[in-house]
């Protein structure tokens, strides 16, 4: 949680965004709003929100609709509400990505916020051509298959497919599987995480997804594929992970050199 120095950044103007044309409660429009601007990085760490004035003023509500926005920010452990002082974002932090070595950083925030693992289905079989060629096996080839689930703060987080080859699957069980990240277990077992390649797309959820994920069908959800690799530049993992976008949030800092060799602006 960042320290509170008694100079947060001043809040912007927040605009009318809120209709009762909407399903969803006026209180939890402008949550949602909010909460975009924390993630957004419009409210940093230790910044101080609007008041409940402000906020019913700005979005044409009642006081006590502001405040039920603020309690739910509260609830997701997005801000501390401090009486006599205000409410202070605790953390803009959800699911973040870090370029540069392998450090592990969504485990751990995970693990930090009370993440629990569900696990959906766990079992060996012959790879596809597909996945196969992802983790430089023959087709055929015997691989650790898991269907996971993250929850947090009592909800679904994400929906991940993971691949592992059979021989590196097999230094852990399937109850060790639904307790611990599966990086946890990889480096636990020797496996070191060298490098990671990974796309981001767009897609929509499908009714197993939907109803995984809490999601409405044909709703929007992010497509992860990542494969990665050892120190020896060998695949050790595959995975296929969705996430609903209000739910995850991607950074990646770039350096001079990359924004040279990707013609980036």
């Amino acid at each position: 949680m960042g320290a509170y120095n008694g100079a947060a950044m001043a809040p912007k103007t927040i605009k009318l965004a809120v209709t009762d044309r909407n399903r969803a409660p006026l209180y939890h429009q402008i949550f949602l709003i909010l909460q975009g601007r924390i993630y957004d990085g419009e409210f940093g760490a230790g910044s101080m929100l609007p008041g409940e004035n402000e906020i019913a003023v700005s979005y044409g509500v009642s006081r006590i609709t502001a405040n039920r926005a603020m309690n739910e920010l509260a609830a997701a452990g997005l801000v501390v509400r401090e009486k006599g002082r205000g409410t202070i974002v605790r953390s803009s932090v959800q699911g973040k990505v870090s370029r540069g070595p392998a450090e592990f950083t969504f485990d751990r925030a995970q693990e930090e916020i009370g993440g629990r693992i569900k696990l959906l289905s766990f079992e060996y079989l012959a790879a596809t051509a597909d996945i196969a060629g992802h983790l430089g096996l023959p087709a055929g080839a015997e691989v650790q298959h898991a269907v996971r689930m993250w929850h947090v703060r009592g909800r679904p987080y994400n929906h991940l497919t993971t691949y592992i080859d059979a021989e590196i699957g097999r230094h852990w069980t399937k109850a060790e599987m639904g307790k611990r990240p599966l990086n946890a277990l990889l480096r636990s077992n020797g496996f070191r995480v060298e490098r990671i390649d990974e796309s981001v797309t767009a897609t929509l959820a499908d009714v197993q997804l939907a109803d995984d994920l809490g999601v409405s069908v044909g709703g929007a959800l992010l497509k992860i594929i990542r494969t990665s690799y050892d120190t020896d530049d060998r695949p050790i993992e595959h995975l296929i992970a969705f996430y609903p976008p209000d739910r995850y949030q991607y950074r990646a800092s770039l350096g001079r050199h990359e924004l040279d060799r990707n013609n980036v602006g």
